[in-house]
């Protein structure tokens, strides 16, 4: 990781103005949190924090992609989240300052804008609005674990690693990740993400390449996506039993 780097005021400024969970701020609120925000570049393969750190900062994603894991003992990994161009994360530590509950590491070169707890915490007691900003956060994300687990537990191999695909790079093309990181992405063996990857590949659906994958087919991804939402909805349209 290297050193924090600090933009102008000005550029600060606009970052926040531009992000819609800095939307409920005061001008003078904004003002006062720009004053303190950095920036941090983070390489790819390098840890943001890891669990059990102390959670004193908030950080919201300038450029490039953010891995979200729990480690096992045994070495594996369980993937939470992918945090992209325009994500918030750290939110939780930064409200209750307990330890980070996860690792973060960077999967591409990274830039990231910093709010320390000491500078974010006071607006957030002040003003209600900002609070329910986070809240909203919270339930967000509360939603995709949920929607995670069920893909996990419900979902084969291709449909999950379809919808991974997506996550990573929404408009196709190449996306930097490798064959185990996908895996632990949709808890799956990197052999059985192989296999499938294999297979589409040679249907013409996407090439694999050192590194990483470039998607090839992307209105076929799409459609193999869509028709697990199709099903998730029609689930949900069904009567509860008792």
């Amino acid at each position: 990781m290297s050193d924090p780097r600090r933009p102008g005021l000005d550029h600060r400024l606009s970052l926040l103005l531009s992000h819609p969970f800095f939307a409920a701020l005061d001008p003078q609120d904004l003002d006062r949190l720009a004053s303190y925000a950095r920036t941090l570049h983070v390489e790819r393969g390098s840890f943001l924090f890891r669990k059990g750190d102390p959670g004193q900062s908030l950080f919201v994603v300038l450029r490039g992609l953010i891995k979200i894991g729990v480690p096992a003992p045994d070495g594996r990994e369980l993937v939470l989240n992918l945090m992209r161009v325009g994500d918030v994360l750290g939110e939780i530590a930064l409200i209750d300052g307990a330890p980070r509950s996860a690792d973060a590491v960077a999967m591409v070169d990274t830039d990231l804008m910093v709010v320390e707890r000491r500078d974010f915490l006071p607006l957030v007691e002040d003003r209600p609005q900002v609070a329910m900003r986070i809240i909203s956060l919270l339930c967000h994300r509360l939603r995709a674990t949920s929607e995670q687990i069920e893909d996990v537990a419900f979902l084969d191999v291709s449909s999950r690693l379809a919808k991974a695909l997506l996550r990573l790079s929404p408009d196709g093309g190449y996306i930097a990740i490798t064959q185990r990181e996908l895996g632990q992405l949709i808890g799956l063996s990197r052999e059985s993400t192989n296999k499938q990857l294999q297979v589409w590949q040679r249907q013409k659906l996407l090439r694999l390449v050192k590194g990483g994958v470039h998607v090839l087919d992307l209105s076929t991804i799409q459609e193999l996506a869509s028709s697990v939402e199709r099903r998730r909805e029609t689930r949900e349209l069904l009567p509860e039993h008792a």
